[in-house]
């Protein structure tokens, strides 16, 4: 039923046309994923068109929670909220946690008036809650419309994000506040802001505000001059109740976001570490108040709670040694240290002079670019010609509203100093924004299979090869294989298969193209049923293994060829070792085609 609901869902989306600048976008194929809505006539109710996109990290089963990245007021911010859920920076924060990311986009026109969406009781607020529903729908993750939420939002952004605080306490981890706070007590010179009411809940929510140095702190005059005493009336009367509330003032911008994400995502990391249930479905945890440390107000030193000397109901809440450690080289400098690589780039492919590859980003300091090698010596850069006015470098770039510039940044390189038939080794690096360089791991494993198309495989007979629901699948056609384009002598394989009970079918090792003498010209790892003379696990004319059984589950081969040594896992156990005296000659990986329906996926290699 999963397709209809989809369908419906994206024909409402497109019933009437987008206006710019809110027509240009990135698409949202799973794993993402996007509703949209438009605008009520009614008063109370959603004032503007809005987009919800979400990600949602791959092989999480049940989602723990939902971090939502929220824009600020104006055209150029509402449309940077368009990317906000492609940032790799926040996805890594997001997949740690087993959560989703969303970044709204309110189709606000630029001289119109912010608070009809910034103010969630003005139809944002449901608009939002009932987006989780439908999204969860979408992506059959019906739990989004029950799990917690991480707030984070810029300007109008904050207004929002921290009335929806203290209207939905209960449902808050934590809140980040750049450059915007809601407002408490009524303002005669901006009489159409509603002031919030505080409930007892609240006081519990970890709350960070985080204004610029130039938005009244330290400049007093200008377009922003106010969002300092906005964020310090909210701020004092929040902590006298209570609250576990900080302040961390950029030192070097104004309105724009900055190098706050440096901060924003290590805390809500804490945060979300500590408040997320492990059950799902359970209330938040209380956020610890054991050991936390202290600073004034204004100032840039914090302590343990129970050094303080000063007015603690007054004092900027940090939540433990760490964080404010973090927050003191902030609020100095915003060069918070980072001592740790980021991860290496993953399923790194080569056709022809073309490289891609994909890279998750570092936690805490995100990409900033990666360097191209080539036969062991520098090639290039990738990504650093991105430039970012509002902080440090990053890969995808960044806009006002610290999203991801459009169009997005792919990881992809053409070398076109290539020579011609000469066989060239690549390697890719991610440079973390503080200069740190992933390194290759032993244990680094390049994809075969890209989970859409059959790049890098041939065919050597007429089959049906082709790629359904992430998985090479064949069953009819001639006799033969489907060979990978690069060589491999010595080396580990990992491969998902799923067969037909009558299937006879197998992996290839150390293959020729045309393998003529099984004890000669390959190692063939069989899958067949029991009956067969060499039943799944077995290493055809050379090992037996009978205890595979018939199932047609997904199962997972682990092969290791070394020096004409073969070892086989499978699901986990080890069936085979083979270590006799008829090594192969060849130096292909080979899926077959005999009789049957299979399919393989999740193809790994590495080197040995």
């Amino acid at each position: 039923m999963r397709f209809p609901t989809l369908f419906l869902l994206l024909i409402a989306s497109t019933l009437s046309a987008q206006e710019a600048p809110y027509d240009i976008f990135p698409e949202a194929e799973a794993p993402y994923y996007r509703v949209r809505y438009e605008a009520s006539d009614k008063p109370g109710e959603l004032a503007f068109p809005v987009k919800y996109t979400i990600w949602i990290p791959e092989d999480v089963d049940q989602l723990k929670g939902v971090i939502v990245h929220q824009h600020g007021c104006g055209e150029g911010s509402c449309k940077s909220g368009l990317t906000g859920a492609f940032d790799l920076h926040w996805q890594a924060l997001a997949k740690k946690h087993h959560c989703a990311l969303m970044a709204p986009s309110y189709e606000q026109p630029q001289d119109a008036d912010c608070q009809l969406w910034c103010d969630p009781r003005n139809g944002s607020g449901d608009a939002f809650i009932k987006s989780l529903t439908d999204l969860g729908r979408m992506s059959e993750h019906p739990e989004l419309a029950t799990v917690p939420w991480a707030l984070w939002g810029h300007s109008g952004g904050g207004h929002w994000a921290g009335g929806m605080t203290l209207l939905h306490p209960e449902k808050v981890a934590a809140v980040w506040l750049r450059s915007g706070v809601p407002l408490l007590n009524a303002n005669e010179s901006r009489p159409a802001i509603k002031p919030h009411t505080v409930p007892d809940a609240a006081t519990g929510v970890p709350i960070m505000c985080n204004p610029g140095t130039k938005e009244g702190f330290t400049v007093k005059d200008g377009r922003f001059a106010g969002v300092w005493p906005a964020n310090e009336a909210f701020f004092t009367a929040m902590r006298a109740k209570g609250s576990l509330i900080g302040v961390a003032v950029d030192p070097l911008t104004a309105h724009e976001c900055g190098n706050q994400r440096y901060l924003a995502i290590p805390w809500l990391d804490h945060c979300l570490s500590v408040r997320l249930p492990s059950g799902g479905g359970d209330p938040l945890n209380a956020m610890p108040t054991e050991s936390p440390w202290l600073a004034p107000l204004t100032g840039t030193t914090a302590v343990p709670a129970s050094e303080f000397s000063g007015d603690k109901s007054t004092a900027v809440w940090l939540p433990n040694e760490a964080i404010a450690k973090a927050w003191m080289a902030y609020v100095k400098d915003t060069r918070i240290p980072d001592t740790t690589p980021p991860p290496a780039p993953t399923e790194i492919q080569i056709k022809g002079n073309e490289i891609t590859w994909n890279a998750e980003a570092d936690l805490e300091s995100g990409i900033s670019h990666f360097i191209i090698e080539r036969d062991g010596e520098f090639l290039t850069t990738v990504g650093e010609e991105t430039k970012n006015p509002f902080g440090r470098q990053l890969f995808q770039g960044l806009q006002y509203s610290d999203t991801p510039i459009q169009p997005l940044v792919e990881m992809r390189y053409t070398d076109d100093a290539t020579v011609d038939g000469k066989a060239h080794r690549y390697e890719v690096i991610t440079v973390n924004t503080a200069g740190l360089k992933s390194t290759t791991p032993a244990d680094h494993w390049t994809t075969l299979f890209d989970g859409k198309t059959l790049d890098g495989w041939e065919a050597t007979s007429r089959a049906n090869w082709r790629v359904e629901d992430g998985a090479i699948v064949v069953d009819s056609g001639e006799k033969g294989f489907l060979l990978h384009e690069d060589t491999y002598a010595n080396f580990e394989l990992r491969v998902e298969f799923k067969a037909d009970r009558e299937t006879n079918s197998g992996v290839f090792l150390n293959t020729k193209p045309n393998p003529e003498e099984l004890t000669r010209d390959c190692y063939e790892l069989n899958i067949a049923p029991p009956e067969n003379p060499f039943p799944t696990g077995s290493l055809v004319a050379r090992a037996k293994y009978a205890g595979a059984g018939d199932s047609d589950d997904w199962r997972e081969f682990d092969i290791r060829v070394e020096n004409a040594r073969v070892t086989v896992k499978l699901d986990g156990k080890e069936i085979v070792d083979y270590a006799g005296d008829s090594p192969s000659e060849g130096n292909r990986i080979g899926l077959q085609l005999n009789s049957g329906r299979v399919a393989f996926r999740k193809i790994m290699v590495r080197k040995l």
